[in-house]
């Protein structure tokens, strides 16, 4: 679906402008480490930015207005010679059609991060072999982030770039970094991949399609059918409440989406706002104070 707005644009304005694939915020800090050289946390975050907004991460011809907006905030907590720990925020957000408005899609906190790194490192990357954990953890998330746009694209469309986040945990999972671990209960990069690609949580592909592109992106043409379409999309999200009521990436994607849901139903007939609350209520217990939001207004 991208590429087919990209062709679009491309006989609109009769220019064939590309770009990389990345319009990247990248922030490194480092407020709790004294005692170190600063021009290193300023090289590791120019370093970072140029790894995501300069490489090209498939084969696909981008325009400059069809970068992907995310963010990246590497918090630095401690060192150890040349091993640093810390978390690390991803955020990506997903622009609606004929609006100024971005949905939030992904905010996530990776917790564990450790990493090697010395000032002046070359950040390399081969999608199924190891080189270091910090540019193999960028590179994951980056291939989760753009299978996930493409989800809401296109019906299943982030399929490959799954795989690619998927060969890099492979690769990865050797190195000793928990993160990558395929343990138990652990709320890591594994288990991220793990309900992402979970044959029994297919339903969050389909609600990623519906909610974005006959939702949001339908809004400016007609607000009736897309809130429609939109509560209909929910349903994807209760089947999966249904089959795991602990699940970890529909937590993650109701934290993102509460405050939107909000907005979305707050604005329409008490038969609407009534049945979005009882749905959402359902999915998402944890926020039932925030959606009652909805029948307030």
């Amino acid at each position: 679906m991208r590429k087919i707005w990209v062709i679009i644009m491309v006989l609109l304005t009769g220019l064939y402008s590309t770009a990389q694939e990345f319009n990247a915020n990248v922030s490194v800090s480092a407020k709790e480490i004294a005692g170190t050289d600063r021009r290193v946390f300023e090289d590791l975050q120019s370093n970072l930015r140029s790894f995501i907004n300069e490489r090209r991460w498939t084969n696909i011809e981008f325009q400059s207005a069809e970068r992907i907006d995310c963010s990246f905030l590497l918090n630095i907590k401690s060192k150890d010679g040349d091993t640093y720990h810390g978390d690390l925020s991803v955020v990506y957000t997903r622009p609606v059609f004929n609006s100024s408005y971005s949905s939030p899609v992904l905010n996530y906190l990776d917790e564990d991060l450790s990493f090697d790194y010395i000032e002046g490192q070359a950040l390399d990357f081969q999608e199924n072999t190891f080189s270091s954990n910090i540019s193999s953890v960028i590179s994951f998330y980056l291939y989760v982030i753009l299978a996930i746009d493409f989800d809401t694209m296109g019906e299943n469309g982030g399929t490959r770039y799954y795989e690619k986040a998927g060969n890099i945990l492979n690769a990865a999972q050797g190195s000793g970094d928990k993160g990558w671990a395929n343990s138990f209960g652990e709320r890591n990069r594994a288990t991220l991949y793990e309900n992402l690609t979970n044959p029994a949580y297919a339903d969050l592909h389909k609600f990623l399609y519906a909610f974005h592109r006959t939702g949001l992106d339908l809004m400016h043409k007609d607000k009736t059918k897309a809130k429609q379409n939109i509560l209909k999309a929910l349903n994807f999200l209760k089947n999966i409440h249904e089959k795991d009521q602990s699940n970890f990436i529909l937590e993650l994607l109701m934290n993102a989406k509460k405050d939107e849901f909000v907005n979305i139903f707050s604005e329409g007939n008490p038969s609407e706002k009534a049945n979005a609350l009882q749905t959402l209520k359902t999915i998402d217990p944890a926020h039932v104070e925030d959606y009652k939001k909805i029948v307030r207004k």
